[in-house]
C-alpha cells in the first residue's frame, strides 16, 4: 500500500511540474524583464483629500523615476496577474440591462505611462494623457478579450460611434 501510494504521489509531482513548465514558458504578453513592484500606501489622513492624494503619489512616482538605475516607473492599482480585484459591471447597449443579466470587467487605475512601462502594445484607439481626469470625458483602455466578448468580435470604437 506504501508503495502504490508512493507512486501515486511521484507521478503526481511529475505532473504538476511538468504543468508548472509549461506555464512558465508562457508568454504573459507584458515585458517582466527587469520590472520590480512595490506595494505602497498612503497614510489614510492625506487619502481623505484627493488634490492631496494626487500630490502624494505624483511626488512618489517622481522619487521613483530619480531612483539610480531606473529606467521607467509608473504606479497602477492592480499588477497583472497578482492581487487585487476591482470589478465593474459593463454593458455595450444604450439602456441599462438588468442586473442579472450585467457582465462584469476588471477596472484597473493606471498612470500614462503605465503601457510603455511593460510593454504593453497598443491595438487601437488611444493611450490615456495627462489631460484624462475625473471631470474630463471618461475614457476606457479595454483588451482583446473584452473587445471580443463585449462587441462580438467588431471594433469596439466602431461600435461605439454607431450609439
Amino acid at each position: 500500500m506504501q508503495l502504490a501510494l508512493a507512486v501515486v504521489l511521484l507521478v503526481s509531482a511529475g505532473l504538476l511540474g511538468r504543468t508548472m513548465l509549461r506555464l512558465s514558458s508562457l508568454d504573459p504578453g507584458i515585458d517582466l524583464h527587469n520590472v520590480l513592484v512595490a506595494r505602497i500606501t498612503i497614510s489614510p489622513t492625506i487619502l481623505s483629500d484627493p488634490v492631496r492624494t494626487r500630490a502624494a503619489w505624483l511626488d512618489l512616482l517622481d522619487h521613483a523615476r530619480h531612483v539610480p538605475g531606473v529606467q521607467a516607473a509608473t504606479l497602477t492599482d492592480i499588477v497583472p496577474m497578482r492581487g487585487g480585484i476591482n470589478t465593474l459591471p459593463y454593458w455595450t447597449s444604450p439602456d441599462l440591462p438588468p442586473v442579472d443579466r450585467q457582465y462584469i470587467a476588471l477596472a484597473t487605475s493606471t498612470m500614462p505611462d503605465y503601457f510603455a512601462t511593460l510593454g504593453l502594445p497598443l491595438r487601437g484607439g488611444r493611450i490615456f494623457d495627462d489631460h484624462d481626469r475625473l471631470a474630463s470625458e471618461p475614457v476606457v483602455i479595454i483588451d482583446d478579450v473584452l473587445a471580443r466578448c463585449a462587441f462580438n468580435g467588431a471594433d469596439p470604437m466602431n461600435a461605439l460611434r454607431r450609439d
